[in-house]
This record gives C-alpha cells, sequence and structure tokens, in this order.
C-alpha cells in the first residue's frame, strides 16, 4: 500500500512541476495525408504497317520482305527501352535456305535509310538476327531500327534497307561470286 500511495504522489508532483513550467502534454495527432489528384495522360505508342511484296531468291536463299511497322513511342515505352528516339522502325522477312549447304544472312549487319540518313540496326530489339541459315531451314527475322525524329507514322513514303547474304561464313572473304549486297527501296504506301 505504501508503494502505491509513494507512486501517486510522484505522480501528482511530477504533473503539477510540468504544469507550472507552463509545458503541456500533448498527445500526438494525425494530420490527414495530402492526396494531389493529377489527370495522368498516357499516350500509347501509334503504329502503322505496310505490307510489303519483295521477293528474291539468290543461289537458293529465298528471301520475302513481308511487312514494314513504323512506330511512333510513347514516353513509357521510351523510358521503359531507355531511349530519347522518338520512334522505331521495324522490317520483317522470311528467309528460306533451300540449298544442301549453309547460308548466311548478314541482317545483324543491317542498315536502314531513312530522310537520306543511315540508321543502324539495333541488335537488343531486333529478332534471329544470327547470321547462319543451315541447310534446308527457314525463318522469320524481325529488323529494328531506332529513328531519332520520327514525329508522325505516316512521314516518310519509302526507307532503303541494305544488308548482305552469303555463301561464306566470314564476311570479310565475300566477294561477287559467292556473295551479295542488297539494297531494297520499301514503299510506305500499302497499309494493313
Amino acid at each position: 500500500m505504501k508503494k502505491i500511495l509513494l507512486l501517486c504522489t510522484a505522480f501528482l508532483v511530477l504533473s503539477f512541476g510540468l504544469a507550472a513550467c507552463g509545458q503541456e502534454v500533448k498527445t500526438p495527432t494525425k494530420t490527414p495525408e495530402k492526396t494531389t489528384a493529377k489527370a495522368v495522360t498516357t499516350r500509347k505508342d501509334t503504329r502503322q504497317y505496310f505490307e510489303q511484296s519483295w521477293k528474291q531468291t539468290w543461289k537458293g536463299l529465298e528471301t520475302n520482305i513481308k511487312h514494314v511497322t513504323v512506330v511512333q513511342l510513347s514516353n513509357a515505352s521510351k523510358t521503359k527501352m531507355k531511349t530519347k528516339d522518338q520512334g522505331v522502325i521495324g522490317v520483317k522477312m522470311h528467309v528460306k535456305n533451300t540449298t544442301d549447304q549453309d547460308m548466311y544472312v548478314f541482317s545483324d549487319q543491317a542498315a536502314l535509310v531513312v530522310d537520306g540518313k543511315t540508321n543502324p540496326i539495333f541488335k537488343n530489339d531486333s529478332q534471329n538476327i544470327t547470321e547462319k541459315l543451315a541447310k534446308n531451314s527457314e525463318k522469320d527475322i524481325l529488323l529494328i531500327f531506332h529513328i531519332p525524329t520520327l514525329t508522325s507514322v505516316t512521314q516518310y513514303k519509302q526507307v532503303i534497307l541494305k544488308w548482305a547474304m552469303s555463301t561464306q561464313k566470314d564476311v570479310t572473304k565475300t566477294d561477287g561470286d559467292n556473295s551479295k549486297k542488297e539494297e531494297v527501296t520499301l514503299p510506305l504506301t500499302s497499309t494493313k
């Protein structure tokens, strides 16, 4: 009982002491969090497909360019791709080796001429750009080119695709008999 009385006395003395100093004990109050609703407008990528009919057979290697895709990138896509380029152009082609030997399509060194400027292939976004095409095999290839100043998916009337193909693995040893440098003008008129 003495302990309880002593505790009560100590509590009263402490309370009066704090009141005499003019300090007030406040219990923390929660302030409502401010929420600012911003109108977020997210523009999606704008894209346009242009069908192509270009086909060629060289020494048993069949090449068919299927379509060209022009994409104006949204800010979200640019952030995701870690690029400042305004757009990309993709070229989808199908290659088929009808021979009994390996053929080589140097699509990993392709370039796209747009509005007089040469744009190298962007290998990280392209697909199936390995050089070797085994005998009696085929594959689809997607070539991606970043375009710094693309402002509209219909601003270009044509693009020029450049690449090489060969019967030799070493591109430095190719000559007129065993290799071919291709340069194709692709119109951007027939939409899909």
